[in-house]
């Protein structure tokens, strides 16, 4: 309530708020349909008049279009004067919906902030890598030189030259494999520090290439057992956004995308999965200030989606995935982000493909 600030709830009392946060606390956190209010708690709550507290009472229940009723409740040997209050299924609903949805971000900051310091913790180690590894070839490169010049001339001399070159060959490559290991390390590491960022409601101009490709690194795990088909123009497209919450998104639908090949392929093992990424940037204005229409899609061949579970994916806690596996707030988060930023998400599935599965495509369509 002290979150929302609308206009019903400026005009509330503050003593009446009190109690509203005692009935928000009932239903959301201990899961009680109906709160029962006794006059004795009443008046410690709030130090007012029995007139007073049926006052506060009765606007609360406009507020929440709610039902109470006064009642006489039996403790021990006497009878107590009490409120019972009661919010309908919808309300309670959206109250304990909430309140999941803010447990779990809570859960996603502290996770965000440890990634964070993890992924800048491994910097140091991977700077002293790549530092001994420079020096490493430059002295391979100065011994190389070095004995190529003891070599004695003729033939028995081109031959130990050639077994040299050989050994100091696979040795380079050997240095290469660090190379490359180092890079993919800091690449990780990197896109781990961009997606952990503390999220803010800027929008700013964004280059998408980068923000999809450090999502395929973070889901690489995942995404690495499909084929990959990335449909992602080179160099750079930019549009207006909230960099964290699209990143967000396209890291969904990609691990969305993996965990159903998975399971279509439980069922058909010969079945080779497919993780197409497109992106798309249209602007019908010529005047380059106006928006332009970005859509990003993640498409699979696997099961698809059907018709009654695509009008209900984008809901809150709603998951057709194992217990433990899913929690049924990604899709409806990426939903909401998309509202944010005045756009949709499409859902289409029964897409034909060449490898028997029905497939299903997640559009991320939004102005930028």
């Amino acid at each position: 309530i002290k979150a929302q600030k609308t206009d019903k709830t400026r005009k509330l009392h503050p003593k009446a708020m009190s109690i509203a946060e005692t009935v928000l606390n009932k239903i959301t956190y201990d899961g009680e349909e109906e709160v029962i209010l006794t006059h004795k708690y009443l008046n410690k709550i709030t130090d007012c008049l029995a007139d007073q507290n049926k006052r506060h009472i009765k606007q609360l229940a406009n507020l929440f279009h709610a039902e109470y009723k006064r009642a006489y409740l039996k403790d021990h040997k006497f009878y107590e004067y009490c409120y019972v209050f009661k919010l309908n299924r919808t309300i309670t609903q959206e109250l304990k919906e909430a309140s999941n949805q803010l447990i779990q971000a809570e859960k996603l900051s502290g996770l965000g902030a440890m990634v964070s310091g993890i992924a800048h913790d491994i910097n140091n180690p991977l700077n002293f890598i790549e530092t001994a590894r420079f020096q490493e070839q430059e002295k391979l490169d100065q011994l190389k030189e070095h004995l190529l010049g003891l070599v004695p001339e003729g033939e028995e001399g081109e031959e130990f030259k050639a077994d040299l070159l050989a050994r100091f060959d696979k040795l380079n490559k050997l240095n290469d494999q660090i190379k490359t290991g180092v890079t993919r390390v800091t690449e990780i590491s990197k896109s781990m520090r961009n997606a952990s960022r503390a999220d803010t409601d800027k929008t700013v101009d964004v280059n998408l290439v980068d923000v999809i490709e450090e999502s395929l690194i973070i889901t690489g795990n995942k995404v690495k057992q499909f084929q990959l088909i990335n449909n992602i123009p080179d160099g750079i497209a930019l549009a207006t956004c909230n960099r964290s919450q699209i990143g967000q998104v396209v890291m969904n639908f990609l691990s969305n995308a993996a965990d159903a090949l998975v399971e279509y392929k439980e069922q058909n093992k010969e079945h080779k999965g497919t993780i197409q990424v497109d992106l798309s940037i249209n602007s019908q204005n010529k005047d380059q200030n106006k928006p332009k229409t970005v859509r990003i899609s993640v498409s699979d061949n696997g099961s698809g989606v059907s018709q009654e579970n695509r009008d209900k994916v984008l809901n809150a806690f709603f998951t057709t995935k194992a217990a433990g596996v899913g929690t049924g707030l990604g899709l409806a988060i990426c939903g909401k982000i998309a509202q944010a930023h005045e756009g949709t998400i499409h859902i289409e599935a029964g897409l034909p493909n060449d490898q028997g599965g029905h497939g299903a495509r997640f559009t991320l369509e939004f102005l930028g």
